[in-house]
C-alpha cells in the first residue's frame, strides 16, 4: 500500500514537472513572439520615418 503511494505520488510529482515545463516553454514561445512584435514594430516605425523623410524631400523639391 505504501509503495503503491510513493509510485503515485511519483507520476504526480512528473506530471506537476511536465506542466512546469510546458508551461515554461509557452513562456519562452510567448517572449519570442514579443521580441518578433517589438522587430516588427520597429520596421513598421522605421519604414514610416522614411517615407516621412521621401515627402519632406518631395516638398523641398517642389519649393
Amino acid at each position: 500500500m505504501n509503495l503503491e503511494i510513493l509510485v503515485n505520488l511519483g507520476k504526480l510529482e512528473t506530471l506537476e514537472e511536465l506542466e512546469i515545463l510546458e508551461e515554461l516553454e509557452t513562456l519562452e514561445e510567448l517572449e519570442t513572439l514579443e521580441e518578433l512584435e517589438t522587430l516588427e514594430e520597429l520596421e513598421i516605425l522605421e519604414e514610416l520615418e522614411i517615407l516621412g523623410e521621401l515627402e519632406i524631400l518631395e516638398k523641398l523639391e517642389i519649393l
